[in-house]
């Protein structure tokens, strides 16, 4: 007999989602596998098992969502109080680096007990399944490893988003203990431009933060951004990372002209060209990097966001925004002050700013030729640098080969 462990289903009509919480491992499933899953919980020996029932059992055991049980055990219920599938916090608006490109709008204050509460009050409301855990640097927050313990038992997909220039064993190993699925440290490419964008010195400290996630056997994700100075880099930068350090994936990215980006020396620096920028970012991995369309918020809404409807932003104060560019923006949908998360939720996605928006006013972007594959992008980014909700999206229109200059 055998259980089911670290495992969340949500019904996202018409199918069902299966989420490993202690992993990145997530898969589309149907009513029939479900209910193949439901009778090999039932089944007291091996030999009774039906071929698709073999199957998952090899394929469970294999991804650890299985174990033997001294009993029978049934299938958790599928999850289908709303379609908010993430909520990422700004755990700590404080940060231990002040990095050139950072866009992020950092008060300096922790988030505090009463708005944890009422977040993870909410998850259980809305059937939240990854909680995201970022800042500035949320391993700041003395409510660090107290937090994770308690999203840990609510069998949230925990992911910590880091700088990972000041990780102590305590703290890697807490993490470990509460099942992290994901550690996402930044990363940008070797020694020299490292510590050019973050500062003297913190490259080797993010290298040893790396290793000691590692050592306590966390699953560790790199996010780098790219620029014409480090493209040379990036095939043995991927080397470095997947065989010297044991990430499991890296995650590239380009500075977008926002905040510290937008000083006229970073502006510069941080320049990619349009030739690097179709190379590396294929639309392939754009939606990879992106989740555009995995969970078919794309095809509900009509164009690619998930933001108010797939997942919400909450600040270090309590303010909750459809996604992290609405903060820049200044444009909430709510403040945990004065509403509870599930009631936000509920009216952003009536009257949020994605819920009103109307795909066919994107009127340059519907009359261009790239549109069925790029629908027009991130429409907070393409507001932040173009004044415009419904303007273009400069990067997907510099990725798709457009000639349209937001670096100046």
């Amino acid at each position: 007999m055998y259980k089911l462990i670290d495992i969340v289903f949500k019904r996202r009509d018409p199918d069902i989602w299966m989420y490993h919480t202690a992993s990145s491992y997530k898969v589309r499933i149907n009513e029939e596998t479900l209910s193949h899953m439901s009778n090999l919980l039932q089944k007291t020996d091996s030999v009774s098992l039906s071929k698709e029932e073999k199957f998952l059992l090899d394929k469970l055991l294999e991804k650890k969502m299985l174990v033997a049980a001294a009993e029978k055990t049934r299938l958790p219920p599928v999850k289908n109080k709303s379609r908010l599938d993430s909520i990422e916090l700004e755990f700590s608006s404080a940060c231990n680096l002040k990095c050139r490109h950072c866009f992020a709008s950092l008060s300096g204050r922790n988030m505090q007990p009463g708005i944890i509460g009422k977040i993870l009050k909410g998850a259980a409301e809305l059937d939240i399944i990854n909680l995201v855990l970022s800042g500035g640097e949320p391993l700041l927050n003395p409510l660090f490893a107290d937090t994770l313990q308690k999203a840990h038992e609510m069998n949230l997909k925990i992911i910590v988003m880091t700088n990972g220039a000041d990780v102590a064993d305590e703290t890697a190993k807490i993490m470990a203990e509460n099942k992290v699925a994901e550690t996402v440290v930044s990363l940008d490419f070797f020694k020299q431009h490292h510590d050019e964008i973050r500062g003297e010195g913190s490259f080797d400290k993010t290298i040893k933060g790396i290793r000691t996630f590692k050592k306590y056997g966390l699953s560790v994700y790199v996010t780098a951004v790219a620029c014409d100075k480090s493209v040379p880099f990036i095939e043995d930068f991927k080397k470095f990372c997947l065989r010297e350090l044991g990430i499991s994936q890296i995650r590239l990215s380009a500075a977008i002209p926002v905040g510290r980006a937008s000083d006229p020396p970073a502006l510069k620096d941080f320049y990619i060209s349009d030739e690097n920028l179709k190379k590396i970012f294929s639309e392939e991995c754009l939606q990879e990097q992106s989740g555009k369309g995995k969970t078919g918020e794309s095809e509900l809404r009509g164009f690619p966001c998930a933001a108010c409807t797939g997942q919400l932003f909450v600040s270090a104060e309590g303010i909750v925004y459809p996604c992290r560019y609405f903060q820049n923006l200044n444009e909430p949908v709510g403040s945990l002050d004065g509403l509870e998360l599930a009631k936000i939720y509920e009216k952003a996605c009536k009257h949020g700013p994605t819920a009103l928006f109307k795909p066919a006013e994107m009127k340059a972007c519907v009359s261009c030729e790239s549109f069925a594959a790029c629908r027009g992008g991130c429409r907070a980014r393409a507001k932040l640098l173009t004044g415009d909700v419904y303007g273009p999206d400069p990067f997907k229109c510099r990725t798709y080969g457009k000639n349209f200059k937001y670096y100046t």
